[in-house]
């Protein structure tokens, strides 16, 4: 720890370990290795050259060095703690800050159905897309709403993203100096949704401001093959006129655009060496035209 700190730039470093639960915080900073530089004077007759110390200048160098200060500021160690715990009971949201929910999708109150993925892309930025998005900010507002989506996102959302955001201001060092305290991990997370048995995943990413508020970015509808499905509006995300589909699923694909109420023929049976791709002409903000062709593998 003491050597990654030396590797940190001057001022304050925090050094963790956290499958250990182990954090110190050090002060890095610039020493010197000034030494007399010692003067040659010549003996009588030729003789051997001896250094003279009292007789020379200053030769400067510097390093960078560390130490460990201790106790750790109080709200820091609270904040690795709260990573911990995110770490202990779900390790994969703590390493990547990626959350995934394979479930069924809850009950639209618009058509009294379950939301369908496919439609929440079509109808972006209204329509179901805005009654899910409702939906799903009231679940994350909440500690006990979030872990219910997924294990311990409210402890991470709540507990050590917005710790994360606060921590910064409340650290005690030199007088006269300020900083901000950065982590080697986003404080974001990655949120997809995927539903069974096709797996559309929408995907989110779940911000939390020092005020205390979440925030959403939607990022579209994906199918398994990574395809993005399209919007009404053409609106990004779900602008894009083309798709292709190596691995199959083009027919599900082109039926989240047929109840949109999107006319898009059956695609045809590709041969041996060739794929999909469906190519999608819009005006303004309608589709008009659909075309299936099968492409070379390259």
């Amino acid at each position: 720890m003491l050597n990654k700190a030396k590797n940190s730039p001057p001022g304050l470093a925090f050094v963790y370990d956290l499958p250990h639960h182990v954090i110190r915080k050090f002060a890095v900073f610039m020493d010197s290795t000034c030494s007399a530089d010692p003067a040659i004077q010549s003996g009588a007759g030729g003789a051997d050259r001896q250094p003279q110390e009292d007789d020379g200048g200053v030769n400067c160098g510097s390093f960078k060095a560390a130490e460990e200060l201790v106790p750790v500021d109080p709200a820091v160690q609270a904040t690795f703690d709260a990573l911990y715990n995110v770490w202990l009971h779900n390790p994969q949201l703590a390493n990547t800050g990626k959350a995934t929910r394979v479930n069924p999708l809850p009950i639209d109150p618009g058509t009294h159905q379950p939301f369908d993925a496919r439609t929440i892309a079509w109808d972006y930025p209204q329509g179901s897309y805005l009654r899910f998005k409702n939906y799903f900010q009231n679940a994350i507002s909440t500690h006990s709403g979030a872990n219910a989506l997924v294990p311990f996102l409210g402890d991470d959302i709540h507990g050590w993203s917005v710790a994360s955001v606060d921590v910064g201001v409340l650290i005690s060092g030199p007088p006269g100096v300020t900083f901000s305290l950065s982590w080697d991990r986003s404080t974001s997370v990655h949120f997809e949704w995927c539903v069974p048995p096709d797996l559309d995943c929408i995907e989110m990413t779940i911000t939390r401001s020092a005020g205390g508020d979440v925030s959403l970015v939607y990022e579209g509808v994906k199918d398994f093959n990574d395809n993005l499905y399209p919007s009404e509006s053409g609106q990004t995300p779900g602008n894009l006129a083309a798709w292709h589909f190596r691995m199959g699923g083009g027919n599900h694909f082109a039926d989240g655009m047929r109840m949109g109420g999107v006319y898009v023929p059956w695609g045809p049976a590709c041969p041996y060496g060739t794929h999909l791709f469906l190519t999608i002409t819009r005006q303004g903000s309608h589709i008009i035209g659909t075309n299936w062709q099968c492409v070379p593998n390259n």
